[in-house]
C-alpha cells in the first residue's frame, strides 16, 4: 500500500537523549547506598511550542509498581529528576514525557490575548473541549463538576474572562 493513501495520524515525537549517568551506555550498573538519592537528567524536547511534562520512575526488578517523581526543566531542554531507593536491590529506572495540551493552550492563548487579539472564540472552544475531556477522567464527582464548570464558563466567555480563567491557578495555570 502507498504510504500516502494511509491516513495515519501524525504522532507526536518526544525525543529523550543524553541520559546522564550512564556507565558505558547503560551497559553497566549505577551503584547506590540505600537511602541515598539519584538525580537522573536528560535532554528532553519535541518539534514546535508545544510545553510538554516529564516524570522519572523507577521499581525493583521484577515489580509491576512504579515509583514516581516529576522533573523539572532546566536550561536549554535539560530535564532533572531525583529517585531515592529504599531497599538493597537491582532497580529499573525510566524517564517518560508527554505533550501538555492543556498548559500549551494557556501559553497559546495568553499570547494572542496579551497580542491584542480578542477575536479568541475557536480558542475559547478548544480550551473548553480540552477542560470537558479533563472533567470525564477526573476520579472525584467534586472535581468532575469543578472541571465542567470550568469549561461551561469557557465555553460562554469573551476574551477578557478567557484570559482570567486560562491563568486561574485550580487549571494549573
Amino acid at each position: 500500500m502507498n504510504p500516502k493513501e494511509l491516513n495515519l495520524e501524525r504522532l507526536t515525537t518526544i525525543v529523550i537523549e543524553n541520559i546522564e549517568p550512564l556507565i558505558e551506555g547503560g551497559r553497566y550498573p549505577i551503584k547506590r547506598v540505600v537511602g541515598q538519592g539519584l538525580k537522573i537528567s536528560a535532554d528532553i524536547f519535541k518539534d514546535g511550542h508545544d510545553k510538554i511534562a516529564c516524570s522519572l520512575k523507577w521499581r525493583k526488578k521484577g515489580e509491576s509498581d512504579w515509583h514516581r517523581s516529576p522533573m523539572s526543566a532546566g536550561q536549554n531542554d535539560r530535564w532533572q529528576g531525583f529517585c531515592h531507593f529504599i531497599e538493597n536491590a537491582s532497580h529499573e529506572v525510566t524517564i517518560e514525557a508527554w505533550q501538555e495540551e492543556f498548559s500549551s493552550w494557556q501559553a497559546e492563548y495568553q499570547k494572542k490575548f496579551e497580542a491584542g487579539i480578542v477575536e479568541l472564540r475557536t480558542e475559547l472552544d478548544e480550551g473548553s473541549i480540552l477542560i470537558g475531556k479533563a472533567a470525564e477522567r477526573a476520579g472525584s464527582k467534586a472535581d468532575r463538576e469543578r472541571l465542567s464548570t470550568f469549561s461551561r464558563q469557557l465555553k460562554g466567555a469573551d476574551a477578557y474572562l478567557g484570559a482570567q480563567l486560562a491563568k486561574n491557578p485550580e487549571l494549573g495555570g
